[in-house]
């Protein structure tokens, strides 16, 4: 009789372990590929608990201000999901040694998995000048006229600048 009774207790303990909540995401890395530099680079990891108990997102971390994360909801019953949006903002970053990477981590009541990380990762690029849009051509290119007389502007002027004589644009 003792052996039966131990032998359900065993079983009910060992039922009793399966019944945890159990998180699940969609991507635990997610790869950029490139981006310019002072650019957001934006995506959406969907977590969902898979177990039979509710399942508690108790803290998130991130470890740059570069990174932020929107998550709506926390507290997640069996087969509820969530979608959390994560940012990570590239600027400064195309004079790191390439790729680059930061780490978001999701911190739960999962007993299998405490701490779930989510890396964002990439190539961060500087444009040149040639390759930046129009738009931004205002921001790094000039032109600089030099509206003495000709006479004046043969005798020196700044390299680069362009001569157009005062009294033609009176004209």
């Amino acid at each position: 009789m003792k052996r039966i009774l131990l032998v359900f207790a065993l079983l009910g303990a060992s039922f009793a372990g399966f019944s945890a909540p159990k998180i699940q995401v969609s991507t635990e890395v997610y790869d950029f590929g490139v981006a310019v530099d002072g650019t957001v680079v934006e995506f959406t990891v969907t977590i969902t608990n898979v177990g039979n108990q509710r399942l508690t997102i108790t803290r998130v971390s991130y470890n740059c201000s570069c990174t932020s994360y929107e998550l709506p909801k926390r507290d997640l019953n069996p087969g509820e999901s969530v979608a959390m949006k994560i940012r990570f903002n590239t600027t400064g970053y195309s004079r790191y040694v390439q790729p680059v990477s930061q780490t978001v981590t999701l911190y739960t009541n999962d007993p299998a998995r405490p701490q779930v990380p989510i890396t964002v990762r990439g190539t961060v690029k500087t444009l040149s000048a040639h390759e930046a849009p129009a738009k931004t051509l205002n921001e790094t290119f000039y032109l600089l006229l030099d509206l003495r007389d000709p006479e004046k502007y043969a005798q020196g002027h700044l390299f680069g600048a362009v001569n157009i004589p005062l009294s033609d644009l009176e004209a």
